[in-house]
């Protein structure tokens, strides 16, 4: 893996200072971090990979806007790994999602039946951004379905604070984007799990018919274009009910594994 170039860090260090960030005080949000000396911030993504990362979080809101001003998929996490490994891929030209094609996902249930939607980054292009990267490192692969509710959503990943990889918050885009909050929550929508203050860069649902109270509520990211049958299939499969621990909230689960093999960004 290369190291991070000086061209990036100018660019970085640029960007940083018309935002009025000062890279030289970036501590956690939270007051509990520490600061973190430059040459920490400027390791390799090697290095980042294999754990040692830096606490910059005080700053990541801003990296958020940031990221969506440079025009590249920004999430929003604890980490410098996904901001630098953006700007570098943006260097690289992979990160060119304007264009009238647009990405597909495709999600393989139980190992060969499959999903695909198509994402919609002119609206959401953090959130867009997140969910590509997590396919390509092939983190959303092998999880069992957490949340399956007929007639409302079908939802993937659920669970908070289980995770790392996943524990990923973005700027709630139907809050920043005024075209974002006027998609309106039919079925085979694609959109991101949060709340009002911030959305998830990893927790993605379908929605299974049309709902009014999702609208203007969640960040949209696409829509569903083909794999109906495996979503037809998945609405009529035994559910039980659970509790999420930490909140208490009642939901629902298949009682029978169904398995995501994996998510491919295969457009």
């Amino acid at each position: 893996m290369k190291a991070i170039s000086d061209g990036l860090k100018r660019e970085l260090e640029m960007v940083a200072k018309a935002k009025g960030i000062d890279m030289s005080k970036t501590g956690s949000s939270s007051g509990r971090g520490s600061v973190v000396p430059p040459t920490a911030r400027y390791s390799t993504l090697q290095d980042m990979d294999a754990g040692r990362h830096t606490e910059i979080d005080m700053f990541s809101g801003a990296l958020v806007r940031m990221g969506k001003e440079l025009g590249i998929p920004m999430p929003y996490n604890e980490y410098t790994y996904h901001m630098i490994k953006a700007l570098e891929e943006k260097n690289d030209g992979k990160f060119n999602y304007t264009g009238n094609q647009k990405p597909i996902i495709e999600i393989t249930v139980n190992e060969n039946a499959v999903i695909h939607f198509e994402l919609w980054p002119e609206i959401a292009p953090i959130a867009c951004g997140s969910v590509m990267q997590l396919a390509e490192k092939k983190i959303f692969d092998g999880r069992a379905i957490e949340r399956l509710e007929p007639g409302f959503v079908l939802q993937p990943l659920f669970f908070d604070g289980v995770d790392p990889q996943i524990d990923i918050m973005v700027e709630p885009e139907f809050k920043t984007n005024p075209e974002n909050a006027k998609i309106v929550f039919e079925r085979g929508i694609v959109a991101m799990a949060g709340d009002p203050e911030n959305s998830s860069g990893s927790q993605y649902y379908i929605t299974l018919a049309a709902s009014e109270r999702l609208n203007g509520n969640f960040t949209v990211i696409g829509k569903v274009i083909d794999g109906w049958d495996e979503i037809e299939r998945l609405e009529h499969v035994e559910v039980e009910e659970a509790i999420e621990p930490q909140s208490g909230f009642v939901y629902h689960r298949p009682v029978k594994t169904e398995m995501i093999t994996k998510v491919r960004r295969i457009k």
